[in-house]
C-alpha cells in the first residue's frame, strides 16, 4: 500500500487573514513612530521647562538674599541674579535644552531671555493674585523677587505640523 500525499490549497480565508495583516502592519508603523515622536517633543519640552525652572529659582533666591531695605540692596539683588545663572563665558552658568543652550543668550534660530528680578512689597503682588495689591516697587520698599525666564524649545518632530512650523515654541518659568 502507497501512502497518499494530500495536497491542500490555501483556502480563500487563510490568503485574505495574511492581507489583512500587511494592511494593518502598514497603517500602525507610521502611527508608532508619530507617537513615539510626539513623546520625545513633550518630554524635551517638559525638560527644558525644569531647567528654567531651576534657573529661575536660583537667581530668585539669590536676589532675595540680597534684599535689604536699601536702594543698594536693590542693585545688589539683580547682580546676585545675574551671578546665579552665570554667563557664557565662564561655562558656569544654568543652561537649558539638555545643558546645550546658554540662557539669556541666542542661538541660530532659538531665543532666551532672562531679565533682571521684578521687586516688589507684597506677596500678592509678586505672585500676580491681587492686582490691588501695588506693582513693581523700588529697592528700599522692596521684600519679594519675581524671576520670569523665557526660551525658545526645539521641536523635532511637531514641526512637521501646521502648528511648529518655525521648528521652534517658547517655554517659561516664573519663580518667586
Amino acid at each position: 500500500m502507497q501512502g497518499r500525499v494530500v495536497i491542500r490549497s490555501r483556502s480563500r480565508r487563510d490568503a485574505e487573514r495574511g492581507a489583512t495583516s500587511v494592511q494593518v502592519l502598514v497603517i500602525l508603523v507610521p502611527v508608532l513612530f508619530a507617537f513615539m515622536g510626539f513623546a520625545f517633543d513633550l518630554g524635551r519640552l517638559y525638560l527644558i521647562r525644569g531647567e528654567l525652572k531651576t534657573a529661575a529659582s536660583a537667581m530668585a533666591l539669590a536676589a532675595a538674599g540680597r534684599l535689604n531695605g536699601t536702594e543698594l540692596g536693590a542693585t545688589d539683588a539683580s547682580a546676585a541674579a545675574r551671578l546665579a545663572i552665570g554667563n557664557e563665558s565662564d561655562q558656569f552658568g544654568n543652561r537649558y535644552d539638555f545643558g546645550g543652550r546658554v540662557i539669556g543668550a541666542t542661538t541660530g534660530n532659538l531665543s532666551s531671555e532672562a531679565p533682571d528680578p521684578a521687586l516688589f512689597d507684597t506677596l500678592a503682588s509678586a505672585l500676580g493674585t491681587n492686582d490691588a495689591a501695588g506693582g513693581q516697587v523700588s529697592g528700599s520698599a522692596a521684600r519679594y523677587v519675581r524671576v520670569t525666564l523665557r526660551a525658545d524649545a526645539p521641536l523635532t518632530f511637531w514641526g512637521f505640523l501646521s502648528l511648529g512650523v518655525d521648528r521652534r515654541t517658547p517655554v517659561a518659568a516664573v519663580a518667586v
